[in-house]
């Protein structure tokens, strides 16, 4: 966006995640405009860790992923990551961080166990193959932000 001939701003946030893709063109795009390319959601609010399906079974509660259009995409995840000897949080955050026009890669970790797990997606080799497998987990964009804006937040 230009104002007067002049760059409004510098960078842009944007979800960008192995199930929402949808934003990726404008962000390289964006990237090779010179701008700064915030990744947000990269863990597809939670949706992309162990995490929170076991919190929810172990509240006694239904697991985010269930019953979702996420599951069948989640599940295909977790199985490449199993082949490859690693967590869905580590491939998804691998994926993100070798997006060539990602500056900035948000994580939302809040404990050090969440850091320490963040921190192995910089050790993983996440290679052509890899993408390859996991570019068919995406869901339609219209598809996923319908559901995400049915979620519960609380």
């Amino acid at each position: 966006m230009r104002r007067d001939g002049e760059r409004v701003f510098d960078s842009v946030q944007a979800t960008w995640n192995l199930l929402e893709r949808g934003a990726e063109s404008a962000l390289q795009d964006a990237h090779a405009a010179g701008m700064k390319v915030v990744v947000k959601e990269s863990l597809a609010n939670g949706r992309l860790t162990g995490e929170a399906g076991r919190r929810k079974r172990e509240e006694g509660k239904e697991n985010r992923n269930e019953g979702e259009i996420f599951s069948a995409s989640v599940a295909q995840i977790r199985e490449v990551a199993e082949s490859r000897g690693t967590t869905v949080e580590t491939l998804a955050l691998a994926a993100a961080l070798t997006r060539p026009w990602a500056d900035v890669v948000l994580t939302g970790a809040a404990t050090v166990g969440q850091i320490q797990s963040n921190v192995a997606a910089l050790e993983l080799a996440y290679d052509p193959e890899l993408e390859e497998r996991l570019r068919s987990v995406s869901i339609d964009s219209t598809e996923y932000w319908r559901a995400r804006s049915s979620f519960r937040w609380n």
